[in-house]
């Protein structure tokens, strides 16, 4: 997917994204909530593409749990259909609503 700016032309990425397939799950509400099971399909140093099997509302931050172990807090950047983009969130830069 390339990403454009509002005239139409492509804006580089900060990262190069790396294609994947892992199983995951959405932690929302401090695990409070159901889990939403997910699948991972592209990554990079800075966030992940991840898809679901059903169309569901994300809060704007959430851990995303690799089945294989590892947990990132996330930022939701955008999202299409059943299709969501995150930000890996570092310490200190998470950004809260106004």
């Amino acid at each position: 997917m390339t990403t454009l700016d509002r005239f139409g032309k492509r804006i580089p990425r900060r990262d190069t994204r790396r294609p994947i397939s892992k199983l995951a799950e959405l932690i929302v509400d401090g695990g409070n909530s159901p889990a939403i099971k997910c699948h991972v399909v592209e990554i990079s140093d800075n966030g992940a593409r991840v898809v679901t099997h059903l169309t569901v509302r994300i809060p704007e931050f959430l851990v995303l749990r690799f089945s294989d172990g590892p947990e990132h807090r996330v930022r939701r950047c955008w999202t299409k259909g059943k299709v969501f983009g995150f930000e890996f969130v570092r310490d200190g830069t998470e950004r809260r609503p106004k």
